[in-house]
């Protein structure tokens, strides 16, 4: 799992294999993102602490990798 603190955004990307797009759900919870994912007996929970408060989040998924973007509060 990898955060990346950028100008005007936070990424995060983490390898969540087994499991499908809609299966994910990606929560926000002031400064904590929340990833959430269960299937066939595979199940992910991360609670993950962010550089600062976001908003706008959009989630990418492409063979086993998840990214998720949100844009920074005040920008």
């Amino acid at each position: 799992m990898d955060v990346f603190d950028e100008a005007n955004s936070v990424r995060v990307i983490a390898e969540m294999p087994g499991v499908t797009e809609d299966e994910i759900a990606v929560k926000l919870e002031g400064k904590k993102i929340i990833l959430d994912a269960s299937r066939e007996g595979r199940r992910y929970h991360k609670v993950i602490e962010l550089p600062c408060e976001v908003k706008d989040v959009k989630k990418r998924y492409h063979q086993g990798i998840l990214e998720v973007e949100m844009v920074k509060n005040g920008t």
